[in-house]
């Protein structure tokens, strides 16, 4: 990457739960709304997402259990995206899980919060030295 991406990014407060961060980006050319979550070792996609989302490949890996979405930790099928796009950056052959998260959906919906479509997680963030600025709400590449 040749120079820094800057993606806007919206602050959501949920209370005693926190505050979660998400941006839009496009995964293999749909829409996505994406939460940012630095605690996630793994990019997710939703299963309900993925499942809108043609040509997705199927790829084994050594360990398809994931943790931190929930008190215990959940199977996951992984997949190769074609491409992930956050304005001029496009990742290509990502791998990723796809989780069910209808659990974080049912808790959004009671708090009218919309839901998200993926988990943009620590390997990504790290790989691109992302830099999330709160007070310009915008994530950066660099």
């Amino acid at each position: 990457m040749k120079k820094k991406v800057t993606v806007p990014i919206q602050v959501v407060h949920l209370g005693e739960e926190g505050t979660h961060i998400f941006c839009k980006a496009k995964v293999n050319g749909v829409k996505a709304r994406v939460l940012i979550d630095t605690g996630a070792s793994k990019t997710v996609l939703s299963k309900s997402f993925a499942l809108t989302l043609k040509g997705l490949k199927e790829v084994s890996v050594s360990d398809n259990s994931t943790s931190g979405i929930g008190p215990e930790s959940v199977e996951a099928t992984f997949v190769r995206l074609r491409s992930l796009r956050f304005k001029s950056l496009k990742i290509k052959k990502l791998v990723v899980g796809t989780i069910d998260v209808s659990h974080v959906d049912a808790m959004y919906d009671t708090l009218n919060v919309k839901p998200f479509d993926m988990i943009l997680g620590g390997e990504v963030l790290e790989s691109y030295n992302v830099v999330i600025d709160y007070k310009k709400q915008q994530l950066v590449f660099n």
